[in-house]
């Protein structure tokens, strides 16, 4: 049984590039052989449109790497099934897949599972504290182009960092006692966001749904209601990759130099 693989130069625009055989790297390009795998739940009938899929998610993840931290992707493989036909990819060349190719595990690993326990979500699997890299990235083919609470791009390209660096999100999560989006201070009537950003933004509150005005003041609306930033204070502030708002359309470098990023842990404190 041989497996196949398609190669593709993702730098700035796609074009056919070499075969990969390597762990990812990084040069003045960016990261250098990205693996994709797929599942066998995944549908070869449709195989070709779903390499085309997430070859233009990774272009767009690509750009917003760049954008934050100054890294795009550079060249990705994707390695395919061995019950794929591909006799009609006339576009696309399709090659045998290297030995190293076959044993290494993937970075991304596209899903087809329906009843997916991470909600159709993109996820990092990480399995240890801050600065441990992940296992794996998880992609489900159902959030591939539908309708998320957040850009895939930016879901996508925060995920690569906590699995290339092992670093977590900066924001919180509704209905969390240990890390709530917002918070009050025992004795302290003031509301605290949870946010990473390069000024202070002011916050509204709203309903989930409907995006009313929220009233704090009513019983049970404290961790009901969702915060929003302000459209006049937000104007020009930028967040980092690892917190995003749908409301805060720029994003920067989490904080950290681009060579701490690649040569050590210092961003872990």
């Amino acid at each position: 049984m041989i497996l196949r693989c398609v190669c593709w130069s993702i730098f700035l625009c796609l074009v056919l590039g070499p075969a990969v055989e390597a762990q990812v790297t990084v040069d003045d390009q960016g990261y250098q052989n990205v693996l994709i795998s797929f599942a066998p739940s995944i549908p070869y009938a449709k195989g070709k449109e779903t390499v085309e899929k997430i070859r233009n998610l990774l272009e767009r993840t690509s750009n917003i790497l760049h954008k934050a931290i100054g890294i795009p992707i550079a060249s990705a493989t994707f390695l395919l099934p061995p019950s794929w036909s591909t006799e009609t990819w006339t576009d696309i060349k399709v090659t045998p897949a290297s030995p190293e190719q076959t044993a290494r595990r993937s970075d991304i690993r596209l899903d087809g599972t329906e009843d997916s326990p991470f909600i159709n979500q993109p996820v990092a699997l990480q399995h240890g504290g801050c600065g441990v890299p992940g296992h794996q990235i998880i992609l489900n083919l159902n959030s591939i182009g539908g309708v998320l609470k957040y850009p895939e791009d930016k879901l996508i390209a925060r995920e690569w960092l906590k699995y290339r660096y092992g670093v977590f999100e900066e924001n919180g999560f509704f209905y969390d006692p240990l890390y709530p989006t917002y918070y009050r201070v025992p004795g302290n009537p003031e509301i605290r966001i949870t946010d990473c950003t390069n000024s202070k933004i002011t916050y509204v509150f709203k309903e989930p749904i409907i995006f009313d005005a929220c009233d704090m003041n009513l019983v049970g609306r404290f961790g009901f209601c969702r915060a929003h930033p302000d459209e006049k204070s937000a104007a020009n502030v930028t967040s980092s990759l690892m917190y995003f708002h749908t409301d805060l359309p720029n994003v920067s470098m989490p904080n950290w130099p681009i060579q701490t990023l690649e040569d050590d842990t210092e961003y872990c404190i």
